[in-house]
C-alpha cells in the first residue's frame, strides 16, 4: 500500500502573543489545541499522548480534532468542515498534519501541492485568530526513503534532508516555525543504527508506538518551550526508552530555536517563576539603556548555563553567555553595539529550566 505512504507534517499554531494571559504560568485558563491530520494523527491517538504530557506536567490543555484517514493538507485547505472547525474557538495552537512526500519532493508531487495548501491553512487560522501564530512540524522520511518506487534510488537519508531543507525554506517564506519531528527521528534511528521498524510500523511509512511517542514529545516541547524530561508518562514503552525519547526532543527542539522559528518571546509560559529556588534571573539594570545594561542571575546547582539575546522577532542577536557554572550569584554586562533601539529579550537557559526578561533600548 505504497500509495499511503505519508509523513506527518505539522503545523502547531502558537505562540500566544506577549499580551495574552496564558503566558502567565500560573493562568488557571486550559490551552486549546485543535489537531488537524488524517492517520498519522489516528495512530496511537496523537493527540492524546500530547494530553497526558500536559497532564503530568500541570497544564491542563481542551483538545479538539479535525482527522479523518487518507486527508492530504490541501483537502483540509478546502474542507468547509475544517474551516468550521477552525472558527469554533480562538485556538491557541492548531497541529495540523499532512503527507510526507510532498513536503520532500514538491517539484514531483504536484498534485495537493503542500505549500499552497499550508499557505491557505495559515491564512485561514489567522483570520480566524490574529494571536494565533503558526509553526510547521518536520516530517521524518519513510523508512526505505523512496527506493520501493521503481526508478528511483533515494534512501532514508536523503529523503530526511530534503524534507529538512524544505521545511525550512517553507518556515521562511510563510512565517512559522517548526517543531522538528523528522530531526529528531533521524537522530534516534542513527543512533539506534536503523534498526528495523524501530519507530517506523511494518508499512515502513506510519508510527509504531514509540514513534508517536517521540512525536509527542517534540511536539509538547515546541508548544510550551519546555523540557519533557521528568515526565512521568510513559506510554506503553519501557521507562528506558521513555526517558531516552524525553531527553531527545528535548535537545533536538530547545537548543535550536532560531533554527526553528520559534520566538522564545512569544512563549513565556514557563517564566521559571516555580523553580526560583533553582535558578533566579533579575531585571536587567538600568533599563531602558543607552550603551550598556548590567544583568544579574543566580543558580543553586553546577551545570551549563546560557544567556542569549533576542529581539523582537525572535532572533537570536547575540550570545552572552556559555560555560559551566558553580552555585552563586553572577553578573555580566550587555553593551549595545550593533544593537538598534528597541524591545530585546535576554533568556538564561540551565538544564530544563529557563526564564525570559525584557529589555528596551533606547539611542
Amino acid at each position: 500500500m505504497y500509495w499511503m505512504k505519508g509523513i506527518i507534517v505539522i503545523l502547531l499554531i502558537s505562540f500566544l502573543s506577549p499580551n495574552s494571559s496564558k503566558v502567565n504560568a500560573q493562568c488557571s485558563d486550559p490551552y486549546e489545541i485543535l489537531f488537524i491530520g488524517s492517520s498519522y494523527f489516528a495512530f496511537n491517538d496523537l493527540p492524546i499522548l500530547v494530553k497526558n504530557f500536559s497532564d503530568r506536567f500541570g497544564k491542563e490543555i481542551i483538545i479538539g480534532r479535525q482527522i479523518s484517514c487518507g486527508l492530504y493538507l490541501e483537502d483540509h485547505a478546502k474542507s468547509s468542515s475544517t474551516h468550521e472547525t477552525i472558527k469554533e474557538r480562538d485556538w491557541d495552537f492548531v497541529v495540523i498534519q499532512g503527507v510526507g512526500s510532498l513536503a520532500a519532493y514538491p517539484e514531483i508531487f504536484t498534485k495537493n501541492a503542500i505549500f499552497p495548501a499550508l499557505k491557505k491553512l495559515y491564512d485561514k487560522i489567522k483570520a480566524n485568530c490574529e494571536t494565533t501564530k503558526v509553526i510547521f512540524c518536520m516530517p521524518w522520511a519513510y523508512e526505505d526513503g523512496m527506493t520501493w518506487k521503481k526508478g528511483w534510488d533515494d534512501e532514508y537519508a536523503e529523503m530526511q534532508a530534503n524534507i529538512y531543507g524544505n521545511s525550512i525554506r517553507y518556515s521562511e517564506e510563510i512565517g512559522y516555525g517548526i517543531a522538528p519531528v523528522g530531526w529528531a527521528w533521524a537522530k534516534v534511528l542513527a543512533e539506534k543504527n536503523y534498526q528495523l521498524h524501530y519507530l517506523h510500523m511494518s508499512d515502513w511509512n506510519h508510527p509504531n508506538e514509540k514513534g508517536s511517542y517521540l512525536m509527542a514529545c517534540v511536539i509538547y516541547a515546541s508548544i510550551f518551550q519546555e523540557s519533557t524530561c521528568g515526565n512521568s508518562f510513559y506510554s506503553n514503552i519501557s521507562a528506558d526508552e521513555a526517558i531516552y525519547f524525553q531527553e531527545v526532543a528535548s535537545k533536538i527542539v530547545l537548543e535550536n530555536l532560531s533554527l526553528w522559528n520559534i520566538s522564545p518571546i512569544q512563549l513565556g509560559f514557563n517564566d521559571g517563576i516555580e523553580h526560583m529556588d533553582r535558578l533566579k534571573l533579575s531585571q536587567n539594570f538600568p533599563n531602558p539603556f543607552h550603551s550598556y545594561t548590567r544583568i544579574e542571575y543566580e543558580i543553586s546547582e553546577y551545570g551549563k548555563v546560557e544567556i542569549e539575546v533576542f529581539d523582537e522577532g525572535g532572533h537570536k542577536v547575540r550570545s552572552l553567555l556559555n560555560e559551566n557554572k558553580r552555585p552563586g550569584k553572577y553578573q555580566l554586562n550587555l553593551d549595545t553595539e550593533s544593537l538598534q533601539s528597541g524591545m530585546y529579550f535576554y533568556q538564561i537557559r540551565s538544564g530544563d529550566l529557563v526564564q525570559t526578561k525584557k529589555m528596551t533600548i533606547v539611542r
